[in-house]
């Protein structure tokens, strides 16, 4: 009898197989996601036995078991854009005669970009706000304030913070703008440089003066009538007759109240002719011209030639100062009347965003004085629509004065016979 063993041999290949020992391999136990949620992570699990996935994330977290080869299987993880803090969580690869294996699944949490930019419009600084998220988060609150000094004022339209009008001022600035979502925050903070203060930038008139001309001296020629003897009241006439003199020549000496001793010593108010007359006592070059609205570019040119004006206005016309005495723009003082003829002399003029400044010494100083110690009517600057309606309702001419070394030369055709200007008055 032949011994059949077949049997026994299958039998044995199927027992040994079953006791086989299950092996899972995991090729990649950590897994790294992008707060976007925008690229699948992968690992493959090689085994050869069953197993499957079990995971306590419900919300967030996907995962797809995709294609099997033989025993490789090929597992996609992809995550929800995170808006909040970096989070993580595991999930299990379970098999009951194995220990449970298990992967960490790590997301990056929202990524802050806090950035802005500045816009000088003259008087403030526009915040423009260029933050952004990784992933975008469109209700992201952002706060602004200025390190160490009052928050930036905000309206609806945009945000803005006004330049500090005061000459202690810093050099620069610290703005912060804080972003932030209910979960977290990210903030920057800026140095802004602070531009130098003048009159024209608190005025919201420009930034930068496009054209200028001073014909002013190396030594103080200011008269302020206030106190300039019995009749000050009425003294601008001779104040500004006396400043014209000494702008020509520095060594001269006499007074506005002697000037008003020398001509209606008993009060009155000087008029135009007056003027003229003491200027020639003291043998000072000089000519009249058309003064108004046409004219402005003619008076320019007498300014840019190294002569200065005296004008004798309606002073009403002239509007008062809106931001503080200790401000150069318009006059510091109110004007109540009408028909308030002065006398003002001009010795400069400002070309800012094409609008005209006129540079003037105006006597009505009434003793007071800038922080500096300047007499406020010193280095004024009146506009150009201002100085030509007070002229027009007034004394539409210029007297034109040059300096000592210098012929006279200028718009010579534009003169006026003087018998036919008329005498107006000033006081």
């Amino acid at each position: 009898m032949v011994y059949d063993n077949s049997w026994s041999y299958r039998t044995l290949i199927v027992l040994c197989r079953k006791r086989e020992r299950a092996v899972i391999t995991i090729t990649n136990k950590e897994i790294h996601l992008d707060a976007e949620g925008a690229q699948s992570q992968k690992t493959q699990i090689i085994s050869n036995a069953e197993w499957e996935i079990k995971s306590n994330e419900a919300n967030w977290l996907y995962i797809n078991k995709g294609t099997n080869k033989g025993d490789t299987a090929t597992v996609f993880i992809t995550a929800s854009p995170n808006t909040g803090l970096r989070r993580s969580t595991l999930i299990s690869i379970i098999n009951e005669e194995l220990p449970e294996q298990v992967i960490t699944i790590t997301q990056d949490g929202i990524r802050i970009v806090p950035d802005f930019e500045y816009v000088d419009e003259t008087d403030r600084y526009r915040l423009i706000n260029k933050s952004y998220s990784i992933p975008s988060y469109k209700e992201l609150v952002e706060n602004w304030e200025i390190v160490d000094r009052k928050s930036v004022i905000q309206n609806d339209l945009y945000t803005y913070f006004m330049l500090p009008a005061t000459d202690s001022r810093p050099d620069s600035i610290e703005v912060k703008l804080t972003m932030s979502n209910p979960d977290c925050e990210a903030s920057t903070v800026k140095h802004l440089p602070l531009p130098p203060l003048t009159w024209y930038r608190v005025y919201k008139i420009g930034k930068q003066v496009d054209a200028n001309q001073s014909n002013n001296k190396n030594y103080n020629w200011y008269i302020d009538q206030t106190n300039t003897g019995t009749y000050s009241n009425m003294n601008c006439g001779p104040a500004c007759a006396t400043m014209a003199l000494m702008w020509v020549n520095k060594d001269f000496n006499h007074s506005a109240e002697e000037a008003r001793n020398t001509y209606l010593l008993d009060g009155g108010a000087w008029s135009t002719r007056t003027i003229m007359d003491y200027l020639n006592k003291y043998d000072a070059n000089y000519h009249v011209m058309s003064f108004n609205e046409w004219k402005v570019n003619d008076l320019i040119a007498e300014i840019n030639a190294g002569n200065i004006a005296i004008l004798c206005l309606d002073i009403y016309y002239v509007r008062t100062q809106t931001k503080g005495e200790q401000w150069k723009l318009d006059k510091f003082y109110t004007t109540t009347n009408k028909s308030s003829g002065h006398f003002i002399l001009v010795k400069g003029y400002y070309v800012i965003n094409n609008t005209v400044f006129f540079e003037i010494y105006d006597p009505w100083s009434k003793g007071k004085t800038y922080t500096n110690g300047l007499y406020m009517g010193c280095d004024r600057v009146y506009r150009r629509e201002d100085i030509v309606n007070a002229t027009n309702v007034w004394w539409k001419y210029a007297i034109i004065v040059h300096p000592q070394s210098q012929d006279t030369r200028s718009l010579y055709n534009n003169r006026p016979e003087l018998q036919n200007v008329p005498v107006q008055f000033g006081w």
